[in-house]
């Protein structure tokens, strides 16, 4: 089960490559860790007559969502992709809540964050060594790695920085700080500013709770040193050393989402309530006759936020009930962990999932199992919510004690 999990993660992660073959190779073979995932939380049922944990609240939440998913099938733009894409939630809901969850039972919650991030690990330490073979390290230009889009680089750094920092924090070991400096390197080097601003929310909540009140400082400075810089355009050499990062030229739009954004809103407003049907974001310029070669910044098919980009699918109903429980559970996860007082992988959890909230405002991905960031996110928030049960369970084992 490990094996099959580091090696979804890292296909996932491959796929994601603008090396051509070896992302023909991985269009169909990504798919396969999903459904054997799926396939051992069966066998083991029927060889148990057990599921492995049991059925939760949020669960029985989950079906009926992913019902409605699937259901967007009867008036969806394209109805084959919707039935297609929606089924991809379906094999990951199984693989993560199901198969991961029962793995986290058996080994722990760090032993499978730890598999995520040595297929990282790989990836972006692959990527940084393979650069220069692939035209990939020119200063001037953004850096992705053995991934496609620098964009890319920066959503996995986002999401994973926040459980690297704190496993170097509680180990120190050598392959913690080589995870950390090749991420640093690379999120800086892909330019990718909702990357980078997602990845410092995220790892100050972590550094924050293990009392590293020196870095957070160090960062806060960091980020306001490169504000300054790019406000005062006079000072070239300065320019000339950050913008082909930063892109300062683009920041005012958001290097062309905000430029896309009214178009959302007002294809939204065609069908507000449920949408275009699920898995169809990447269609909608194309069906409302939009050109995306015609925007003056913007690039791609997809509305570059996942928030805007699931409510154009499902309507307000799919996109409320999806991002609204993530967003609650992140308050009461925050609140929860106030009086902590020592680092552990929980902090981390609500890291990634602080991170994964704020990235959702620039990129459209939570949604799309088939990207590079998708699966580490949900099986980050899964973690969490074992944490969160067996948290509700020892305070009620103790309370019935307390009672008898």
């Amino acid at each position: 089960m490990g094996a099959l999990i580091f090696a979804t993660a890292l296909i996932l992660m491959l796929h994601q490559t603008h090396v051509g073959f070896l992302r023909e190779l991985l269009e169909r073979a990504r798919w396969l860790p999903f459904v054997l995932l799926g396939f051992a939380v069966l066998v083991e049922a029927a060889l148990s007559g057990r599921s492995g944990r049991r059925f939760h609240g949020f669960d029985t939440y989950i079906v009926l969502w992913l019902a409605f998913a699937l259901g967007s099938v009867s008036y969806s733009i394209a109805p084959s992709l919707t039935l297609g894409r929606a089924a991809t939630l379906v094999l990951m809901y199984v693989a993560v809540f199901w198969a991961v969850w029962r793995y986290a039972g058996r080994k722990g919650e760090e032993s499978v964050v730890d598999l995520i991030l040595f297929a990282t690990l790989v990836v972006f330490c692959g990527g940084l060594l393979l650069a220069p073979l692939l035209g990939g390290l020119s200063f001037g230009e953004r850096f992705s790695g053995l991934m496609e889009n620098p964009n890319s680089v920066g959503l996995l750094t986002a999401l994973l920085m926040p459980p690297a920092v704190e496993r170097l924090l509680s180990r120190g070991r050598f392959r913690d700080y080589l995870l950390v400096a090749v991420m640093v390197v690379s999120v800086v080097l892909s330019g990718s500013r909702g990357g980078m601003l997602a990845t410092l929310i995220g790892t100050t909540y972590v550094l924050w709770k293990a009392r590293k009140r020196a870095f957070v400082l160090g960062l806060l400075a960091s980020l306001a040193a490169a504000i300054l810089i790019l406000a005062n355009p006079h000072e070239r050499e300065a320019e000339m050393m950050v913008d082909p990062y930063l892109r300062a030229q683009t920041l005012a739009t958001g290097g062309g989402r905000v430029e896309v954004w009214p178009v959302a809103l007002r294809m939204i407003r065609q069908r507000p309530f449920f949408g275009h049907g699920f898995g169809t974001e990447d269609l909608l310029f194309q069906s409302y006759g939009y050109d995306p070669e015609s925007f003056l910044q913007h690039t791609g098919s997809y509305l570059h936020n996942s928030y805007l980009g699931l409510t154009a699918q499902l309507g307000l109903v799919g996109a409320v009930t999806f991002f609204l429980p993530l967003i609650l559970f992140a308050y009461r996860r925050i609140r929860a962990s106030l009086g902590d007082a020592r680092l552990e992988v929980t902090h981390a959890l609500e890291g990634t999932l602080i991170a994964a909230l704020v990235a959702c405002l620039f990129e459209s991905w939570i949604y799309s199992m088939g990207n590079s960031q998708a699966f580490p996110f949900w099986v980050c928030l899964v973690l969490l919510l074992r944490r969160s049960q067996q948290t509700k369970s020892n305070v009620g084992g103790v309370a019935r004690v307390g009672i008898q």
